[in-house]
């Protein structure tokens, strides 16, 4: 972490002194060292709008050297038009500060103005340090303006929940920073909801299967963010390092506080691999939300805040057809899915039914008498369905849909006859196989009244997470294609292939003859070790974490530190060699979880965005596959990977090339509410 000059500290303190009086200085401090931080954060939520591009210091956020025009992100050739006015502006920037470093006198109105940002006695090589820590920040001052007023809806109800978990109400503004306030947001990384929780921090609290997201459910994620904030302040004993670790993650957080001790010296002076711009900035950004959002009639004038839904709860006695609840309660299924969001596509298209236990959202005050005189106890499943027949939807693989449908890979296959590479076509109509091959034994309906039913108006109760536990399907026992796989066309079919289909062709591994080996990469390696003592090997993928390999082989962390020579405090590296203990491990159950974790990602993943292009990229000296990744080409790193499996991305060469997607949101008048930071 860079120093920051004496004017700017001084700056900071005469901020520190005007601001944040409504925060509990006690619970939410504002240090001179980061305060200039919050006021610039400030700027971006009520200043500067979306088609605005703030040049700023990376490290010393009082340098602002210029503000720029942006296009709107969403019109042709956009990215290209801003990329072009942001090389051009920083190549000026760059250009005075090489002025300056030469001795040169301020000779004009924007040299001058950028000399006012150095210190009186700056040298040389404070304006050629300068150089490489310009960056670009785009306003989002529009999209603030949103967010607060969808918070109306939902604003009063977090603060209740944040006080019923023991936490101060204030968190309830973080959504603000995460997603304002938008509970459809989906990031390219995997992080869902208005709380972005990702899928692996989400199943910590939440369910998160085929048929649920609870993450896309704002109240059901708030309980969630509410717990994962409490656990973060219970272990770090401090809310901007708690916050923090929101973003960066606990066991991050815990690193830093035992190298740095309080926040602002992890702030200050805390570095590592993932600690970047976005997670130093992240307790700021909280603060300026914060501010911003408590007094939007300053910054935005009246605003009509969107108000609380009245609902009620019926939480269901077994499983239930989605068909059922709109012909019975005369709704449709956009008003099913606008208080349900929780409930995923195979239900809302009648590919599964509702899951048992699920608290079902029903508009307005109903009684529950009124709503079973409705909906007879009969008309309820005592198990889940096993569609007999699917549709296939472009993108879609013979793993996924087995997966979906709970059976096995090789009986579907078998079942519909199909050649040795599994090839499928969009708009085919596949027959899901049951016991020996034969269409499924459908679920009995209930005939017997329940123990127990309620139904709540308005609101869950809080402080609590709302029971979610159903039987699930048929476990997937065999595994086919990996890659979430743009489907064939038969013969007979026209040929409509166009750039984004042959980029998802591209990512299709040709599907062997067995079934049943195809985990790939996920495989356990078998190895001797310590004189012809077994164990098993894998190379850390995206995402991975000795707590997740803990999980997955049912073992301690404890057990896989010691048998690989780490530290509690060790980060794992992309390709990173591991040792599996061969005692008491399935490691067959353990590629299987592997596997469907990595799945899972990527099936959300292709809901939201589609690949229109694949180009090549020939690395140069400097590169990392996490910068190329993030600051680049702001793809995930597991598509990269997908894209180069021939390529070792932990160890570029310069003059390497790889292939690199551009990627773009199916739909593309939908905007993406995650702010850039």
């Amino acid at each position: 972490m860079k120093k920051i000059g004496f004017f700017s500290i001084l700056l900071c303190f005469f901020i520190a002194s005007r601001c944040f009086a409504q925060l509990d200085p006690k619970l939410f401090p504002v240090h001179p060292i980061y305060a200039a931080n919050i006021e610039f954060w400030k700027q971006v939520f009520g200043q500067y709008d979306s088609q605005e591009g703030i040049i700023h210091d990376r490290y010393d956020l009082t340098r602002v050297y210029t503000i720029i025009k942006l296009v709107d992100r969403y019109k042709p050739n956009a990215k290209k038009t801003n990329k072009s006015r942001l090389k051009r502006a920083t190549d000026e920037i760059k250009d005075i500060l090489r002025q300056l470093a030469n001795g040169h006198s301020p000779d004009s109105p924007k040299v001058r103005h950028i000399a006012t940002l150095f210190a009186a006695n700056a040298k040389p090589k404070d304006y050629l340090e300068a150089m490489n820590d310009i960056r670009m920040q785009r306003g989002i001052k529009d999209r603030f303006e949103a967010g607060i007023v969808r918070s109306g809806k939902y604003m009063e109800e977090i603060k209740d929940i944040m006080q019923s978990y023991g936490v101060p109400e204030a968190l309830a503004y973080l959504p603000h920073v995460e997603s304002s306030f938008n509970i459809n947001a989906y990031s390219k990384y995997g992080a869902a909801g208005m709380w972005q929780f990702t899928r692996g921090t989400g199943k910590q609290f939440m369910e998160i299967d085929y048929t649920l997201d609870e993450r896309r459910d704002p109240i059901l994620a708030t309980h969630a963010a509410a717990k994962l904030l409490k656990k973060n302040y219970t272990e770090l004993n401090d809310w901007p390092l708690a916050i923090t670790a929101y973003n960066h993650g606990l066991a991050g957080m815990k690193r830093a506080k035992a190298r740095h001790g309080d926040y602002p010296s992890v702030f200050s002076l805390y570095q590592s691999r993932s600690f970047k711009f976005a997670s130093r900035n992240f307790y700021p950004e909280f603060i300026a939300a914060y501010e911003v959002a408590s007094k939007y009639q300053q910054y935005f004038g009246s605003l009509e805040l969107h108000r609380p839904t009245q609902f009620t709860l019926f939480e269901l006695p077994g499983y239930l057809p989605i068909e059922t609840l709109e012909s019975k309660l005369g709704l449709t299924t956009k008003e099913i899915r606008r208080l349900n969001p929780a409930l995923k596509k195979p239900v809302l298209s009648g590919q599964k039914y509702i899951p048992k236990g699920y608290s079902l959202r029903l508009p307005g005050a109903i009684e529950y008498q009124s709503i079973s005189q409705r909906i007879a106890l009969n008309e309820f499943y005592n198990r889940q369905k096993p569609s007999q027949y699917h549709r296939v939807r472009k993108g879609e693989t013979v793993s996924g849909i087995a997966k979906l449908h709970g059976v096995k890979v090789r009986d579907l296959i078998v079942a519909n006859n199909l050649n040795r590479k599994a090839t499928i076509y969009p708009r085919q109509k596949l027959r899901i196989p049951g016991k020996a091959g034969q269409l499924a034994k459908a679920p009995e309906k209930l005939s017997k009244k329940p123990a127990s039913a309620n139904t709540e108006a308005q609101k869950p109760t809080t402080g609590e997470k709302l029971d979610r536990k159903a039987a699930s399907s048929a476990p997937v026992t065999e595994l086919a294609m990996m890659a979430p796989a743009q489907t064939s066309k038969p013969e007979n079919q026209p040929d409509n292939t166009n750039a984004a289909s042959a980029a998802l062709a591209a990512l299709e591994p040709v599907l062997e003859e067995n079934p049943v080996d195809l985990l790939g990469h996920f495989r356990v390696e078998p190895i001797e070790v310590n004189a012809g003592r077994k164990a098993g090997r894998i190379r850390v993928a995206y995402q991975e974490t000795i707590g997740l390999y803990a999980q997955w082989l049912g073992v301690s962390e404890a057990t896989l530190i010691q048998a690989n020579n780490l530290s509690a405090s060790s980060v794992l590296l992309l390709h990173q060699p591991i040792l599996i203990p061969a005692e008491n491990a399935d490691w067959h159950a353990f590629a299987q979880q592997r596997y469907r974790f990595h799945r899972t990602h990527e099936e959300a993943f292709f809901d939201e965005y589609e690949i229109t292009r694949i180009s090549s990229y020939q690395i140069k000296p400097g590169d990392s596959i996490w910068r190329l990744s993030q600051q680049v080409f702001d793809v995930p790193l597991w598509l990269l990977s997908r894209l180069n499996t021939d390529v070792d991305l932990s160890q570029l060469q310069p003059r390497q090339k790889i292939q690199v997607p551009l990627v773009q949101t199916r739909d593309t008048t939908r905007k993406s509410p995650i702010p850039s930071t």
